[in-house]
């Protein structure tokens, strides 16, 4: 509180009236001085003998000093009314003026405590997205299969078979043995004479059509048919008796006969590789003749 509010303040309306014949004669009284104060005040100023953030400060007073000169008037004018002490009212408005400050201040001080409680400390650096764990079941590693075994062409040998021998390798076909014009080709192996591959031709006649057919038979697993890719992939595919033949559709031969590549395989998973041509654009007959039951 400045020296001219704490005089304000000790005097009573009484001693206002007397010396000045109310607030109005006191301002009077008084402008001359408050107006040479400021003029004071701006030559310090300008010749900067006023530190700097001092001119706000200075500033603030004079404004509140020129309000509380103000706002006293009115209070006097209002007590010489009601009888009220103008020290009891004074007293009044510090105190809410001081709620109200204090109020203010807890405020100012709780928002930033409660802001840093719901913002993470990040120390300036941006923080890195949190990604789950996920537990991974180790993998067991699988080992490469070996390369299957084949027989080279040193552990092989043209077969001495007879045609009276290559038919027991087909003797579950009946019609084998009516064949006619028949020749046989077999592959053993060098060591021990097992025949590894049969190759058996025939011709059969029938009342419909005629047929000629090389039925081609691997014997052992080991043995690597490379023409059997030919039969592979069928368009067509039929089922009689525990067989299943899948085949490509016709094709015209030089005999001008429709020829037929029938993979067929039994019960046991056994494949047979035959040709099969025939005049008939129809196979299907001699499906019915072949695998008879």
């Amino acid at each position: 509180m400045s020296k001219l509010e704490k005089k304000m303040e000790q005097m009573s309306s009484e001693e206002l009236d007397a010396r000045y014949g109310g607030f109005e004669g006191w301002y009077e009284s008084h402008k001359d001085l408050m107006e040479a104060a400021r003029k004071r005040y701006a030559e310090k100023q300008a010749a900067g003998e006023i530190a700097e953030g001092t001119e706000n400060a200075t500033a603030s007073e004079r404004s509140a000093v020129e309000s509380t000169a103000e706002s006293t008037a009115g209070e006097i004018a209002f007590t010489q009314k009601s009888g009220k002490s103008k020290r009891g009212r004074f007293v009044f408005g510090g105190c809410v003026a001081g709620g109200l400050a204090a109020c203010l201040a807890f405020v100012a001080i709780l928002i930033p405590v409660l802001n840093g409680r719901n913002t993470p400390a990040t120390s300036g650096k941006p923080s890195e997205p949190v990604v789950p764990v996920v537990p991974v079941e180790p993998i067991e590693p699988v080992e490469p299969e070996e390369p299957k075994y084949v027989y080279s062409s040193k552990d092989l040998k043209t077969a001495d078979i007879t045609v009276a021998e290559a038919k027991t390798y087909f003797e579950e076909f009946h019609f084998v043995q009516n064949l006619q014009n028949t020749t046989c080709v077999g592959v053993q192996l060098q060591k021990d004479n097992t025949v590894v591959f049969v190759s058996l031709y025939g011709e059969l006649e029938t009342t419909d059509d005629y047929y000629m057919i090389t039925m081609n038979q691997p014997l052992d697993e080991h043995y690597d048919y490379t023409d059997k890719q030919l039969y592979q992939e069928g368009e067509a595919e039929y089922s009689i008796n525990g067989y299943v033949i899948q085949y490509h559709d016709k094709e015209l031969t030089g005999r001008n006969m429709f020829g037929y590549w029938l993979n067929i395989t039994d019960q046991e998973g056994r494949n047979f590789y035959w040709y099969v041509e025939c005049f008939s654009e129809d196979i299907e007959a001699f499906f019915e003749l072949a695998f008879q039951a």
